[in-house]
């Protein structure tokens, strides 16, 4: 019996195929996401886009790390991040120009730039996809990102209401040999879903709805949520690489060193005494036993 639940990615496999998908329906996450930062309502949407696209996309990578998806455009909302674990934890933040939040338009929002995907696994050296933002949706941003970089026939259909979000991945799998209109069937199947269906249906219900004709396995859901991986450590280690004269001069013309994570809004906040302490504690030496 497959669980079905929000805040998870199911992936399932063509029995006959040597096509794969998944699918993720997110609902707490966007909303936790969305409580540390009162974006305009096409900024809502496109951030719980983003999320649901860097859940699918991790899913596919066999790793212990992270996946980072970027959009960084000359747009109002000229920098997106989503960031998906291993271990399903997902987060997400949007950089933006007040005040000149207009439509829903995906390039109106972004407008040119370029599509990164980062992938930093553990043991592994950090990897990085670069391409140029194409088409009017982030989802067919994603599928050129995939024509060009890995060369890897890839489809993407993402929703989000600003409360919900969810999203479907259709890929072939690397080294499968599959017909043209095998695929060509089942993405004009998949086509057929509306974003309500996405945002609202059971996962396993809306894959049994798209191909109830079709083998299907499905397996068991990766459980998502949002959490934030910053700390009060990484922190510390940003102030030291900014060096200990930036910082006293910092700390000397406000009171205090504070830094708020872009992602959780959680703030950080240094006085004097835990400055003094830090460089000290980077700087000792110890002493030579005889």
């Amino acid at each position: 019996m497959i669980e079905s639940a929000r805040d998870s990615c199911h992936r399932f496999i063509f029995d006959d195929s040597g096509i794969r998908g998944q699918i993720v329906s997110l609902s707490s996450s966007v909303k936790i996401a969305l409580e540390h930062k009162n974006y305009p309502a096409p900024l809502s949407s496109l951030l719980g886009q983003a999320m649901t696209a860097a859940a699918l996309l991790a899913d596919t990578i066999k790793m212990e790390g992270s996946l980072i998806l970027q959009v960084q455009g000359d747009g109002p909302a000229h920098t997106l991040v989503a960031q998906a674990t291993d271990d399903g934890d997902l987060r997400g933040m949007i950089h933006y120009t007040e005040g000149v939040i207009e439509g829903n338009d995906f390039r109106g929002l972004v407008g040119d730039g370029k599509l990164v995907l980062t992938i930093d696994a553990s043991g592994s050296e950090r990897y990085q996809g670069v391409v140029a933002i194409e088409g009017g949706s982030l989802a067919e941003a994603i599928e050129f990102y995939f024509d060009q970089s890995e060369q890897l026939p890839t489809r993407v259909w993402l929703s989000s209401s600003g409360q919900r979000a969810g999203g479907i991945m259709l890929q072939k799998i690397p080294g499968e040999n599959e017909e043209r209109f095998r695929w060509d069937h089942l993405v004009a199947l998949t086509h057929t879903v509306t974003d309500t269906e996405l945002i609202e249906l059971d996962p396993v219900d809306l894959i049994q709805r798209l191909y109830h004709q079709e083998s299907v396995t499905i397996y068991q859901p990766v459980m998502l949520r949002f959490r934030c991986g910053c700390s009060r450590g990484k922190i510390e280690s940003v102030l030291l690489q900014l060096g200990q004269s930036e910082i006293e001069q910092i700390a000397e013309n406000s009171g205090e060193v504070s830094v708020e994570c872009e992602f959780c809004n959680q703030k950080y906040d240094f006085d004097a005494v835990d400055i003094s302490a830090l460089f000290r504690a980077t700087t000792a030496v110890p002493e030579l036993r005889q």
